[in-house]
């Protein structure tokens, strides 16, 4: 795009009100939201799927972020 990297992130931070990392955060969890939704993989299949490295950290902040644990969720789309 031709922008640099600290002008990128203000521009963006300024357009979205959060900062990139924290935007593609959320569309990673949003998206391994719907493969649990959809699919059968195991909860690390979706964390690596996702694009996420550690399945530890991917638990705590699946939790944080949609207020259940990931095994809960899991459970409640086989239903």
């Amino acid at each position: 795009m031709g922008f640099s990297p600290a002008y990128f992130s203000a521009v963006f931070g300024k357009e979205t009100g959060k900062n990139f990392k924290e935007y593609t955060n959320e569309l990673k969890y949003d998206y391994a939201k719907k493969l649990l939704e959809f699919t059968t993989l195991t909860g690390v299949e979706v964390c690596m799927e996702s694009g996420f490295e550690e399945y530890t950290n991917f638990i705590r902040r699946f939790k944080q972020r949609f207020g259940m644990s990931l095994t809960d969720y899991m459970e409640l789309t086989m239903l």
